[in-house]
């Protein structure tokens, strides 16, 4: 614009100039000419192919902006240096609708990439991009509100006398600025995304205030490198490092026949606390190596005060794709539920990918031995794949509500070990560390974070601002070797660790409920699907975790006194009561409803939720077309329980069932058989609403091939991930629909769609806010989404707490 400008301004000939005033139009017309080696309308035609050349040429793989920047640059510049005697210019730019769109051109600029801007964020997929959306009517939009911009706005205020349009302006500028101002400093306040970005967190856990008044916690954290480093190690010291390991001093034997198991590879420090607040240490030398600390706040803290911990060491990696025997703790964990786990693995000594010329991904993913092992077999895609199964074995700790805490790689190495400091020490760079292991660190910290853990960094205690010294104050070596801390050193300076046993003894914690429905199909996303992800969803189901199976002498018992393995319950015991019936349809709430349980500290007391109790089994959905439809509905009447929700995948419902797994074409079934059933059901439903009990029903939801997990690969990448249209699929069903929702409102009962939780207006994605598909098949989805999504399923918890 500054170079048209300027050549504007040089090619305008002013006639009244003295220079010119004596010459005629022809003259002022060939001395013009005169200054062009191929004359103006040659030049003209050179300038305009310029331009129609980069048109043609240039694209989104181009280098743009760079030096293919200046073809339509010199080409415009050029055309304008031309001048109106070029018959393009004088035939084509002069005419009347030309120097129009000219007048409106500035503002026609600043409407039309916001519009596309906006336009693609709303669609980013343009094959389900309505045409009103499309860049075309983008264009004319933005036309015709340039039009509206020029003469609503800028004329209007141009040829206003009045002495308040200056400083109107002014204060309007100004206005912006600071709105800018402020989206530059507070870009939450102001973006979905930033949101959810932020929410995910720092990947260092910070120093918070304790609010258990019997754990003595350290106000300042303990640095060894704050002071510098001023004596040198001696030999007696450099000894001393060598053999400073006492790590289980303190620490007893489980007892027999406790929760976590027992055996030699386990011990417990203060035990008998275990029903108040457990934590779980596991991991190989670098978990051994936190003990001291550990042992040391317990020490300087009262019983009750204190949590017990379970230490459990591990001779090889605790990461389930390198060590498949590890899954066995895993599972306990899960079944025991402490209140935090916390990992200490020695990253390095299992990970160093990046020897291989080809970056290639192997049937066997594994990890490096030990220091000695060259690694050689050993890709950047195994770890990535390894660390994946990881992340996933964190976020099914972190979706039960347990404080998961995963360390970062800190610097270690030659440098650290007492044998190689017999000639002296050399402080390291915490930066210049992180740089050589960039890519690994980067890996690591996402997995944790993203997994909802949190990441600490026992480099906080090693290093002062980037200088980390390799001894303390007292010229005493602080590592027993290259990487493990020593016993001593561990105790007096590892405070990075304390904040475990603060989260373990918070019980006032509240969770953030968020002011609006989650919808993993509204809203940006943060995170792109990856090979890694895609796969794991196939196995992302969980449903009974948490809940415990029905005693075979329960009340429950559809009829009494009989027993079913598939029937479970959370929280027994309690006054208010909800019954889910269905197959597993009904079994995929479960998380949700757990979630719930411990959002509302539930466990602490339990009068607070109501019990609930699922009869639910796989491929028997509760229809009259079904032999147990009868019991159950006899035990519901019987127990009268607060609420109850039916959520069975009702196109298997029909008085002779279709065989499941959607495999039976079910050519017998005929559409009055089928209105039968449901007219049934809807009679059925009206005696339980009758009897005071709330009923809500799962209606029919968006489901398909589309959103299995197996049809978004292509070979070992990622392949079709498009949307769901909602009205598409409704219209396809719109016959069954049309039967639930109105056997669900004759009975007066509540229809629930879960839909609401992954349909935005009329687009359905098939994969969340990270990239992780919502569904584990065709119909189901994962448990890992019914956690952190499902809240449709709220109004059911609410509906027995409001009796």
């Amino acid at each position: 614009m500054g170079v048209g400008g300027l050549l504007a301004y040089f090619n305008y000939f002013k006639p009244l100039d003295p220079q010119y005033s004596i010459l005629s139009s022809s003259e002022l017309a060939q001395e013009k000419a005169s200054s062009f080696v191929l004359g103006p309308s040659s030049t003209s035609w050179f300038d305009l192919s310029l331009i129609v050349l980069g048109f043609a040429c240039l694209d989104e793989m181009s280098a743009f902006p760079g030096f293919w920047a200046l073809l339509p640059t010199l080409g415009a510049a050029l055309l304008i240096f031309a001048g109106p005697a070029a018959w393009f210019n004088q035939q084509v730019l002069s005419h009347p609708w030309a120097v129009y769109i000219g007048k409106i051109s500035y503002a026609l600029y600043l409407w039309h990439w916001p519009l596309l801007v906006f336009a693609k964020l709303r669609y980013p997929n343009p094959d389900f991009r309505p045409n009103y959306m499309s860049p075309f009517m983008m264009l004319v939009l933005a036309f015709a509100l340039s039009l509206s911009s020029v003469h609503h706005v800028e004329d209007a205020l141009r040829r206003h006398k009045s002495k308040w349009v200056v400083p109107g302006l002014l204060c309007g500028m100004l206005a912006m600025t600071v709105l800018s101002a402020a989206v530059m400093t507070t870009p939450e306040s102001f973006s979905y995304a930033q949101q959810a970005l932020t929410k995910r967190g720092s990947p260092v856990a910070a120093p918070s205030q304790s609010t258990n008044p019997g754990l003595a916690l350290q106000v300042e954290e303990p640095n060894v490198s704050r002071l510098g480093h001023s004596i040198n190690p001696t030999l007696t010291s450099i000894d001393a490092a060598l053999h400073d390991w006492h790590p289980n001093d303190g620490l007893l034997p489980m007892p027999h026949n406790h929760s976590m198991g027992d055996g030699d590879d386990r011990l417990i420090l203060n035990p008998g606390h275990e029903g108040k607040a457990l934590v779980v240490a596991l991991g190989d030398m670098h978990m051994e190596m936190l003990k001291p600390r550990f042992i040391r706040l317990s020490e300087n803290t009262k019983p009750k005060d204190f949590p017990t911990i379970v230490f459990k060491y591990m001779a090889h990696p605790p990461l389930v794709s390198c060590a498949w025997w590890t899954d066995l703790v895993q599972v306990k964990i899960k079944q025991v539920h402490p209140r935090a786990v916390v990992y200490g693995i020695n990253w390095l000594q299992y990970f160093r990918p990046g020897q291989l010329t080809s970056d290639t991904l192997h049937k066997n993913p594994g990890c490096c031995t030990s220091y000695d092992d060259a690694c050689l077999g050993q890709s950047r895609k195994d770890v990535q794949v390894i660390l994946s199964r990881f992340g996933d074995d964190l976020a099914s700790m972190t979706l039960l509500g347990i404080k998961v805490f995963v360390n970062t790689i800190s610097p270690e190495g030659s440098s650290y070990d007492p044998k190689n400091m017999v000639n002296g020490v050399a402080a390291m760079n915490r930066s210049a560390f992180r740089d050589d292991h960039a890519w690994l660190i980067q890996q690591i910290e996402h997995t944790i974070t993203a997994a909802s853990a949190t990441v600490y960094d026992i480099s906080d205690n090693l290093c002062w601002e980037e200088e980390c010294q390799v001894v303390d104050s007292k010229g005493i070596p602080i590592r027993k070797d290259s990487n493990v801390l020593t016993s001593t050193f561990a105790a007096e300076y590892l405070t990075v660790i304390d904040h475990v046993i603060e989260a373990a003894m918070n019980t006032t914690e509240e969770e953030e409920v968020p002011l609006e429905a989650p919808n993993s199909s509204r809203g940006p996303r943060i995170e792109e699907p990856t090979l890694e992800k895609i796969v794991a969803a196939g196995g992302a189901w969980w449903p009974d975790s948490g809940y415990e199976q029905l005693p075979k002498n329960s009340t429950y018992g559809s009829p009494v006194g009989t027993w079913r393995y598939s029937d479970s319950a959370l929280n027994l015991g309690q006054k208010r009561l909800i019954v889910g019936v269905g197959d597993s349809h009904s079994s995929q709430v479960k998380p949700r409803f757990l979630k719930l349980y411990r959002r509302r500290h539930a466990a602490s007391n339990p009068s607070i939720f109501p019990t609930i109790v699922f009869k639910s089994k796989d491929e028997t959905p509760l229809l009259p077309c079904r032999e147990v439809y009868d019991n159950i509905l006899d035990m519901i009447k019987r127990v009268r329980p607060n609420v109850v929700l039916h959520d069975s995948d009702e196109r298997t419902g029909e008085p002779l069932c279709c065989w499941p797994r959607y495999h039976d074409k079910c050519e017998y079934q005929r559409p009055k058989d089928v209105r039968a059933i449901m007219n049934q059901l809807q009679k059925d439903l009206a005696e339980l609403v009758a009897l005071g009990i709330k009923v809500f029903v799962a209606t029919f939801n968006a489901e398909g091939r589309q959103f299995d997990p197996k049809n978004m690969l292509n070979g070992d990448d990622v392949g079709d991930v498009r949307p769901v249209f909602k009205s598409k699929f409704r219209e396809e069903h719109q016959e069954l629909f049309g039967l639930i929702e109105a056997a669900v409102a004759g009975a007066n009962a509540t229809l629930i769609d879960f839909s609401d939780n992954y349909c935005w207006e009329d687009v359905c994605q098939v994969l969340d806010h990270r990239g992780r598909p919502i569904m584990k098949d065709t119909n189901h989805v994962t448990s890992t989404y019914a956690y952190e999504y499902l809240s449709v399923a709220d109004q059911i918890i609410d509906a027995a707490m409001s009796d």
